[in-house]
């Protein structure tokens, strides 16, 4: 399971990194993810995806049950993707302002980091199925993205050079 995750972050991060040379990104190609190495992310990570506990596919009523291996699985990987998020201002959620008294308000990305977050969407499909369909994989899931006005409109024009780009 461990060597399995560990091929595919490789993959994954040589996708980004090539998506992030393109876009003279050079340090943010070769920094990108290197949390993933760090055990407190790794290990969740690995077992989550690659374990024999089938998490990933499991109903979450399954995970309600905190003595259940699926539970702590879990719970175990949602804190190693919280301390992702933190660790990495390429992912939006990284930019989101949680406020007891008024909610959670996006603030506004980093060109550089809102880039290698394109990058990153670009990566992952090239590395999970082999495709570059980061315009369909977008528009199937920009409505749950809770992005700053100024960085939803950046995507969006990335997404439009991405399609004259492919002639679509």
């Amino acid at each position: 399971m461990y060597w399995k995750y560990f091929c595919y972050v490789v993959k994954h991060k040589w996708h980004v990194l090539c998506e992030c040379f393109k876009t003279r990104l050079y340090w943010r190609g070769i920094m990108h993810d290197m949390s993933k190495f760090r055990p407190d992310e790794f290990i969740p990570y690995a077992r989550y995806f690659y374990g024999d506990y089938g998490v990933k596919n499991q109903c979450p009523a399954k995970w309600a049950n905190p003595s259940d291996i699926f539970y702590k699985t879990k719970q175990d990987f949602d804190r190693a993707w919280l301390k992702h998020l933190h660790r990495n201002p390429h992912h939006h959620q990284h930019w989101l302002l949680v406020n007891d008294s008024d909610g959670t308000h996006p603030l506004e990305m980093p060109k550089k980091y809102g880039i290698e977050m394109v990058c990153d969407w670009r990566g992952a499909g090239k590395a999970i199925n082999g495709k570059d369909d980061v315009v369909a994989w977008y528009k199937k899931n920009k409505d749950g993205m809770v992005l700053h006005p100024e960085t939803r409109n950046a995507v969006e024009r990335a997404m439009t050079f991405i399609t004259l780009q492919e002639g679509k």
